[in-house]
This record gives structure tokens, C-alpha cells and sequence, in this order.
């Protein structure tokens, strides 16, 4: 998951900033879901369904955290400045989003590594910042549990794999031997 860093919030904290952008580890996350809500129309007795509204749900992810807890301190500082957690303020008003959204990516891999997908999560923020646990037994590495809110997300294709006009485009040509070829 890449994230670039919205204005006021350090990565390394103390004023310390080297970049503008942090890459985190997802142990589990989805490709996010959308989905179209029907809208029924009254037409001379009867009912019509006909696509309407889109609408996007929130984004979970459980992420990797650092010994150093960089990785959740960085979504703390970030969530401290959407909504102050001591003042109850944000921390600017600068219009919609505040400058505390950003474009969030995910990328999918394919088993050999290579990239195939991005999906692109646009003004997003994290609504939660989860709870990591702080229990010695065991050999689990500490996670977070991140859940997003954002506007709409964009889908990019990387590999020819992912791209549906070429896929569509092959279903003529499929036989039974070359199906796990399209995929």
C-alpha cells in the first residue's frame, strides 16, 4: 500500500521529513468494493429498475507495524489531525478535505511477484485506527487494523492479463487447452 503523506503529519517525527510518500505492508486487505444502487421508477403501474447511485465502502486493511512503531505512529498522527485528539479540532481549514485526504494506491501481484493491478483510492483517510496488540507470546508480528473512507477509487491495468477488451477479445479464440492462459 502506497500513501503519500499529507501535509503536518511526520513520518519520522521531530520535524524530521524525508519523504513524501510511505509504503506499508498489508498482511490481509481487499480490492475494494463498489456498488451500484438500483433506483425504481413508477411508469403508468409499473416499476422500472434502472441503475442509480454508486457508492464505495470503506476500506479495511491490517497492516505490518515496525518495531519502532513508525508505521502506526504516522496513521495516529494523521487521524490527531483530521480531529485533534485532545483539542477536538482539526488542525487547518483549508476547504473540502482539508488537505488531510490523499490517493491512497494498492497494487495486486501475481504468484511471480509481478504487478498486474492498481487500484487507486481517491481523498482517502483513515476513519480507524485499530487496536495492536501488546502480548508477548506467540510469534505474530504486531499489525494494525486501518479502515479508509475515500471518494471513488480508479482501477489501472499493468499487465495485459487485467486488461478486459483483450480478454474479451480472446473468448473467441478459447479452447478447452488454453483457458488458464486468458488469466
Amino acid at each position: 500500500i502506497q500513501v503519500p503523506i499529507p501535509d503536518g503529519v511526520e513520518l519520522f517525527g521531530h520535524g524530521i521529513q524525508t519523504t513524501r510518500q510511505i509504503s506499508v505492508t498489508a498482511n490481509a486487505t481487499s480490492i475494494p468494493a463498489s456498488t451500484i444502487e438500483p433506483t425504481d421508477i413508477n411508469y403508468f403501474g409499473r416499476v422500472f429498475r434502472v441503475p442509480g447511485t454508486r457508492t464505495f465502502e470503506d476500506w479495511t486493511t491490517t497492516i505490518y507495524v515496525d518495531e519502532s512503531f513508525k508505521v502506526r505512529d504516522f496513521f495516529e498522527q494523521w487521524s490527531d489531525r483530521i480531529n485533534g485528539m485532545t483539542t477536538n479540532k482539526t488542525a487547518t481549514s483549508t476547504g473540502l478535505g482539508g488537505g488531510f485526504t490523499t490517493d491512497a494506491s494498492v497494487t495486486q501481484y501475481a504468484k511471480n511477484g509481478e504487478s498486474i493491478r492498481k487500484y487507486i483510492l481517491v481523498d482517502a483517510w483513515p476513519t480507524t485506527v485499530g487496536a495492536t496488540e501488546l502480548a508477548w507470546e506467540g510469534n505474530d508480528v504486531q499489525t494494525v487494523e486501518v479502515t479508509w473512507a475515500y471518494t471513488h477509487w480508479e482501477a489501472i491495468s499493468i499487465s495485459d492479463k487485467t486488461n478486459v477488451g483483450a480478454v474479451l477479445a480472446d473468448i473467441d479464440n478459447v479452447t478447452s487447452a488454453n483457458v488458464g492462459d486468458l488469466f
